[in-house]
C-alpha cells in the first residue's frame, strides 16, 4: 500500500479507471445513440457541435485525473507526461473550463432566444473561444511560474485563485439561469441548467477537498489512495450527470440511466403539443377552383401536394410552408412555444447551409436572421410569399395532371361518398347547392373567362392588325390562359392551342409583330433611360452549351471514371431543371443509384461529386478553346451596343466559374472580356432559381436591382430574375423551348443579328416601362 500509495498502480487505482472508461462509454452512447436513430438530425447545427464538444471536454478531464494524480506507475520522462500539459491545460482549458464554457453558451442562446426573442448575435464557434480565453490565459501563466511539486499539487497560494477562476464560472452561469427562472421551458432546459451548477459546484469541492487531503496529509497513504479513488469515480459520474442533450437537440429522446425513453417525437409541432398536429381530420369540402395558397391551408390537400414535391426533389418548400402553418396555430398570447417553433423552422430552412433551406431571397433571409421578435406572427410571411410564386411557377401545373392529385382526388371523394355537393366541389365543379358570395365569382372567372374571350381571340387572329395594341391583347390572352392551370370543365387542350396561336400564329406574321416591336422601341431611344445593367446567364444564352457542350463533358468524366452512366439527351433536359452541375450529378445519384465505384459516407461523396465536376469543366474548356461550340446569333452585337452606351455588362451563371470565363475570354473577345464582370459557381450558396446571384451582381456592380435586364433560356433562370425584382426576357435554347415563360417580361428565340433581329438595346430601354410577348 505504502508504495503505490504515491508511485500508483495500487488495485484500487485500476478499479476506478475501469469505471471510468465504462462511464465514458455510456456517456459517448447516450451523445450518438438519437442521432444514428434519427437520421433527421441536423449535424451541421451548433447545437450538435455543443454535444461534441461536450464529449471531448468530459474526456479530457477524466484523462487528466489519471494522468496527473499518479493512478499508473508512469515515469514522467517526457514532456507530455509532465504535470503542466495533463493538470492544467487538459483539466482546465481542455476539461472542466471547456464544459462550463459549453452550458454558459447553451444559457446564453436560451436567454436569447425566450427573454430577448431573438437570435443570439454572436454563433456558438465564435462565443465559445471567447468564454474559453480566461482559462487560457491563466493556464499560460500557470505553465511560465511552474508552480507544481513533483506530485502535480500546486503550493497553497495559488489555490485560491484557480478556486476562484472555477467559481467565476459557476457563478456566471448562475446569473444568466436566473434570468431564465420566469420562462415556463416545454423541455428540460432550466433544469439543465441548474443540474450543471450543482455538477460544477460538487466537482470544485471535490478538487479542494482532494487537495487537501493529498497535500496535508501525504504522510498517510491509505488517505492518499481513497481520495483518488473517490475524486476520478465521483468525477465520472459528475461527468454523466453534466451532459446536456436536451438544450440543443429538444425532438431526440436520449437513452436514460434507469430506463429506456420510448416516446419518439416526430415533428417539433406534436413535441409542442400543437392542436391536430399531425392528425387528419375527415376532409373538409374544398373548391380546388381557389387560389393555390388557399388550398395549402387544408391538411390533407398540403400532405398530397408535400408528397408530390418529394417525388421531384423540390419538397423544402412545401415542409416550410407546412411548419410555418403550424406555427400559425399556436396562439400570439403563447411567446415560449412561438419561439420554440421559429427557431426550430430557422434552423432547418432558413440558416445558409441548413438541412432542408429554401430558396428565399437574401434580404428576406437577413430579415428573418435579424428579427426582434421570434414570436412575432408575420415573421414568416415574407418567405412564404415568395416560395409560393416559386411553388405556382415551377410545381404547380405538374401536380393537376399527377398521380398525387388523383389519389387526393379518390380520397376526398370517399370521405363524402354520397354527398352530392361536396363531390362536385372536390371534381372542380360549382354546385348548385352553394350559395356564391361576390367575392366568390373572381375565382370563377378566373376560370371560364378565357371561354368569354374565345371570339376576341377568333377575330385576332384572322384579321391580326399591325399594331402594338393588338400585341398588348395578345398578351393578356395568354397571361390569362396560363393563369388558369387547375383541372376544370374547360377543355386544357384547348388552352394549349389557343396559347400556341396566340403566340406563334405563322412565320410572316411573327417576324412581322417582332419588328412593330422593336421599331416603336427604337423610336423611344432617346427619351428612355437605359438600363443600369445588362446581366446574362451563360448556358443556353451566349452559347448553346447544354446539349453538345455540357453534356458530352458529363458523359466524357463518366466514361472517363469508368462509372457505367450515361446521359441521353432527353435525359439530360429533365436534369437541366436543376440548378448547378454539382447538384445535378447529386441528384441524379440519390434518385437512382451511387455508382459502385462512388465512396459511401456523405462528406466522401461531396468531395467525389467535386471531383467529377472538375474534370468534367476541364474537357468542357477545351471544347471551348477549340471554338467547337460559337456564339448565339446577336449575344456579341447587344454585348457591344451596351457597352458603347455605357451600360455594365456581367455574366451569371450556375456554371463553373472557369468554364464561363473561358466562353467569355474565346468567345466574345479579350477586349469585351475585360469589361464584363462574371458572377458564377459557388460565388453564393443557392444556385438558381434562388435570385442571390442576380442581387449579388447588382449589389457588386452598385446598381438597384429594378433597373438591371436580364437576358435567360430556362424557368429557374427566369425564376431568380424575377425574385430579384428585375426585367427579364427569354431567348429560348434547345431545351428550354416548352418551358413556361409565362412571368418573363418578353420571349424570343434568339437575340438575332440583321437582317433577323429580334431586339436591341432600345428594346431594353423600353422594357423597363412596359411587358412584351413575341
Amino acid at each position: 500500500m505504502a508504495s503505490c500509495a504515491f508511485a500508483g498502480g495500487c488495485p484500487s487505482d485500476y478499479v476506478a479507471i475501469a469505471f471510468s472508461a465504462a462511464s465514458l462509454i455510456v456517456l459517448f452512447a447516450r451523445a450518438t445513440y438519437p442521432f444514428l436513430v434519427h437520421k433527421s438530425a441536423n449535424t451541421k447545427s451548433s447545437g450538435f457541435g455543443l454535444v461534441i464538444i461536450q464529449l471531448v471536454g468530459s474526456f479530457n478531464l477524466l484523462i487528466s485525473l489519471v494522468m496527473s494524480i499518479n493512478f499508473l506507475k508512469i515515469k514522467h520522462r517526457h514532456q507530455w507526461q509532465e504535470c503542466y500539459i495533463w493538470a492544467v491545460w487538459f483539466e482546465g482549458p481542455l476539461g472542466f473550463g471547456l464544459l462550463m464554457s459549453c452550458r454558459i453558451v447553451q444559457a446564453f442562446q436560451l436567454y436569447y432566444a425566450f427573454v430577448k426573442r431573438q437570435l443570439p448575435p454572436l454563433r456558438s464557434r465564435i462565443f465559445l473561444p471567447m468564454i474559453l480565453l480566461p482559462w487560457i490565459a491563466g493556464a499560460a501563466l500557470i505553465h511560465v511560474r511552474k508552480p507544481m511539486n513533483r506530485w502535480c499539487h500546486m503550493r497553497s497560494q495559488w489555490v485560491i485563485p484557480v478556486v476562484c477562476l472555477h467559481g467565476l464560472y459557476v457563478a456566471s452561469l448562475v446569473g444568466v439561469t436566473r434570468a431564465l427562472r420566469h420562462i415556463e421551458f416545454r423541455f428540460h432546459e432550466f433544469d439543465d441548467l441548474s443540474q450543471g451548477i450543482t455538477v460544477s459546484s460538487i466537482l470544485i469541492g471535490l478538487w479542494v477537498a482532494t487537495y487537501i487531503l493529498n497535500e496535508l496529509h501525504e504522510d498517510i497513504p491509505w488517505l492518499q489512495v481513497l481520495s483518488r479513488f473517490l475524486l476520478l469515480v465521483t468525477a465520472s459520474i459528475l461527468v454523466l450527470a453534466f451532459f446536456s442533450l436536451s438544450v440543443s437537440q429538444p425532438l431526440l429522446s436520449q437513452m436514460s440511466l434507469r430506463k429506456r425513453e420510448h416516446l419518439e417525437l416526430k415533428t417539433m409541432s406534436s413535441a409542442l403539443g400543437i392542436r391536430n398536429s399531425g392528425i387528419i381530420l375527415r376532409t373538409a369540402m374544398l373548391d380546388i377552383n381557389r387560389p393555390l395558397d388557399e388550398l395549402l391551408q387544408h391538411k390533407r390537400f398540403r400532405q398530397s401536394f408535400m408528397a408530390f414535391a418529394d417525388s421531384c426533389l423540390a419538397g423544402e418548400s412545401l415542409h416550410f410552408y407546412d411548419e410555418v402553418y403550424e406555427l400559425s396555430e399556436i396562439p400570439v398570447n403563447d411567446p415560449v412555444r412561438r419561439v420554440y417553433m421559429a427557431r426550430y423552422i430557422i434552423e432547418k430552412y432558413i440558416v445558409a447551409g441548413s438541412e432542408m433551406e429554401v430558396n428565399i431571397s437574401h434580404r428576406t433571409r437577413q430579415e428573418i436572421l435579424g428579427t426582434l421578435d421570434l414570436a412575432h406572427p408575420d415573421l414568416f410571411s415574407g418567405s412564404i410569399s415568395e416560395l409560393i410564386r416559386l411553388i405556382k411557377m415551377n410545381l404547380a401545373k405538374d401536380y393537376w395532371s399527377s398521380m398525387f392529385y388523383v389519389k387526393f382526388k379518390e380520397e376526398s371523394l370517399k370521405d363524402y361518398d354520397g354527398d352530392e355537393c361536396a363531390t362536385e366541389m372536390c371534381m372542380g365543379i360549382d354546385p348548385p347547392c352553394i350559395k356564391r358570395s361576390p367575392t366568390d365569382h373572381v375565382a370563377e372567372r378566373r376560370i371560364r373567362g378565357p371561354l368569354y374571350s374565345l371570339g376576341a381571340m377568333a377575330a385576332a387572329i384572322v384579321f391580326s392588325a399591325p399594331s402594338f395594341a393588338l400585341q398588348r391583347k395578345r398578351s393578356v390572352f395568354v397571361s390569362s390562359i396560363e393563369n388558369c392551370s387547375r383541372p376544370t370543365s374547360f377543355d386544357s387542350n384547348i388552352s394549349l392551342r389557343f396559347r400556341e396561336m396566340a403566340i406563334v400564329s405563322s412565320p410572316t406574321r411573327r417576324r412581322r409583330s417582332e419588328s412593330l416591336v422593336c421599331s416603336s422601341s427604337a423610336s423611344s431611344m432617346d427619351s428612355s433611360v437605359l438600363p443600369s445593367a445588362l446581366l446574362f446567364d451563360c448556358d443556353g444564352v451566349l452559347v448553346d452549351t447544354e446539349k453538345d457542350g455540357h453534356r458530352i463533358s458529363f458523359n466524357d468524366t463518366f466514361a472517363e471514371r469508368e462509372l457505367g452512366v450515361i446521359w441521353d439527351v432527353d435525359l439530360y433536359g429533365e436534369l437541366l431543371k436543376i440548378g448547378g452541375g454539382k447538384e445535378r450529378m447529386t441528384a441524379y445519384f440519390n434518385k437512382t443509384q451511387w455508382p459502385e465505384k462512388a465512396p459511401k459516407t456523405d462528406v466522401e461523396r461531396k468531395n467525389f461529386i467535386a471531383s467529377l465536376h472538375k474534370r468534367k469543366t476541364e474537357l468542357f474548356m477545351t471544347l471551348i478553346e477549340k471554338k467547337l461550340l460559337p456564339l448565339r446569333p446577336g449575344v456579341a452585337r447587344l454585348i457591344d451596343e451596351a457597352l458603347a452606351k455605357g451600360v455594365k455588362v456581367a455574366v451569371c451563371s450556375t456554371s463553373n466559374e472557369k468554364a464561363v470565363s473561358a466562353i467569355v475570354s474565346f468567345l466574345l473577345g479579350p477586349e469585351r472580356a475585360a469589361k464584363i464582370l462574371i458572377f458564377a459557381g459557388d460565388v453564393v450558396p443557392r444556385k438558381k432559381p434562388d435570385p442571390a446571384i442576380y442581387l449579388l451582381a447588382a449589389s457588386t456592380l452598385g446598381v438597384d436591382p429594378s433597373s438591371c435586364v436580364v437576358v435567360e433560356d430556362s424557368a429557374i433562370g427566369l425564376a431568380a430574375a424575377k425574385a430579384a425584382g428585375m426585367k427579364c426576357i427569354v431567348t429560348k435554347s434547345g431545351y428550354t423551348a416548352e418551358e413556361d415563360f409565362v412571368s418573363a417580361d418578353a420571349v424570343f428565340d434568339c437575340i438575332g443579328d440583321p437582317p433577323e433581329e429580334r431586339f436591341d438595346l432600345a428594346f431594353c430601354s423600353d422594357l423597363l416601362q412596359k411587358q412584351y410577348v413575341s
